[in-house]
């Protein structure tokens, strides 16, 4: 996509986003937020627990799917307003507009981090 991209990753996907950037990299602003530095990481160990109870387990129709699994991912998405608070905070692009755009978890290889 050809606009200006606030990004927060993680390190290790820093050439990930610079790849799929490659000529942009003038509306691109690399923010690397380690995932325990997110507000809602306090929940982890907390949604790791119920995530392991057969009776949470049981219920789910997709328990092969993220939100079902893994509580890292649960962390990133309620952890959305935040970070485009923290984006529009810091104003790298000197704009009044700010949105959330979801790349979806089945993209760019982000299901297989998350499935392991």
């Amino acid at each position: 996509m050809n606009c200006n991209m606030g990004r927060g990753v993680e390190e290790d996907f820093v050439e990930f986003v610079k790849t799929c950037r490659s000529g942009m990299e003038n509306k691109t602003k690399i923010i690397i937020t380690p995932i325990t530095s997110l507000h809602m990481f306090k929940y982890n160990s907390r949604m790791a627990e119920i995530m392991n109870l057969e009776e949470y387990r049981k219920n789910q129709k997709d328990p092969l799917c993220p939100e079902v699994r893994r509580p890292e991912y649960n962390i990133v998405v309620n952890s959305k307003v935040d970070l485009v608070y923290q984006t529009s905070v810091r104003n790298p692009f000197n704009t009044e507009f700010f949105i959330w755009i979801d790349a979806g978890y089945v993209e760019h290889g982000v299901l297989y981090r998350y499935s392991r």
